[in-house]
């Protein structure tokens, strides 16, 4: 997943359920609107996604992206994976997170955002 990953299809589909084009064209963000549709109400989903289009990107589609995401479903964790992730993962091109929401409108409960860090104590 990246920039310029989404189809004509997944833009499509984007815009007839009133979620945008995706930032930078990036597919990732799509497929957690898609899974809070999908989803039982009593479950939740947990993706990997792009931390650059998810968290850090600050231009007029990724805003309004986000303001949907947290208006429309429940954001219940995000963790920024960005740190860690030549650590984690094999040759990693981009920064990542992992975010868990429930396909239902949000509360007033805040949501959990955990950044790992690298122990000092690493030997």
């Amino acid at each position: 997943m990246g920039k310029a990953t989404a189809t004509e299809a997944a833009k499509e589909w984007a815009r007839k359920n009133d979620w945008g084009p995706p930032a930078n064209d990036n597919v990732g963000p799509l497929f957690l609107t898609k899974g809070g549709l999908l989803d039982r109400k009593d479950g939740s989903i947990s993706l990997l996604q792009p931390a650059s289009a998810l968290l850090f990107n600050r231009n007029r589609r990724a805003n309004a992206f986000r303001k949907k995401l947290f208006e429309r479903l429940k954001v219940t964790e995000i963790v920024n994976l960005s740190v860690l992730r030549f650590g984690i993962f094999a040759n990693p091109s981009r920064p990542c997170c992992a975010v868990t929401l429930r396909p239902v409108p949000p509360d007033d409960e805040p949501f959990r955002y955990v950044t790992p860090k690298e122990s000092p104590f690493k030997r």
